[in-house]
């Protein structure tokens, strides 16, 4: 039997700054790198086999990913299918009166640049699904 192992990056700068970060690169930060080497302990003294390690071009995804295979010995190569998806040109604000805004999933989503987009999103609690566009 083959098994999958999926982990999510440390905590990034923009995580911080309550961003969305999408196929932003946002750095990990201080916590993240210890996250990802805390993940990496954890899974070389787990005794798992694991056989390769494949990760996001994106730097916040690289860091965690060679952080523990640092710690393994796993062998690790960057996977460009595993890219994050670009699906608008938004960032998240905590202003609530800004032009050009839209509320999404409980966030103030700002437009970065004037450009037309269209924004579909199913809240995972509610699964109500919101919509935008210029």
């Amino acid at each position: 039997m083959h098994n999958l192992y999926f982990t999510r990056h440390g905590e990034t700068v923009w995580n911080v700054e309550n961003k969305i970060c999408g196929m932003t690169d946002s750095p990990l930060t201080a916590r993240g790198r210890a996250q990802a080497a805390a993940l990496g302990a954890h899974v070389r003294d787990s005794g798992v086999h694991i056989d390769e390690i494949l990760y996001s071009p994106l730097s916040r995804a690289a860091d965690t990913a060679l952080a523990i295979a640092e710690a393994t010995g796993i062998p690790a190569r960057p996977e460009p299918r595993l890219r994050e998806q670009c699906f608008c040109l938004l960032y998240t604000s905590d202003a609530a009166d800004e032009e050009d805004s839209v509320e999404l999933g409980g966030r103030r989503i700002i437009k970065k640049k004037k450009t037309t987009v269209a924004v579909s999103y199913t809240h995972p609690t509610t699964k109500a699904t919101r919509a935008s566009g210029t």
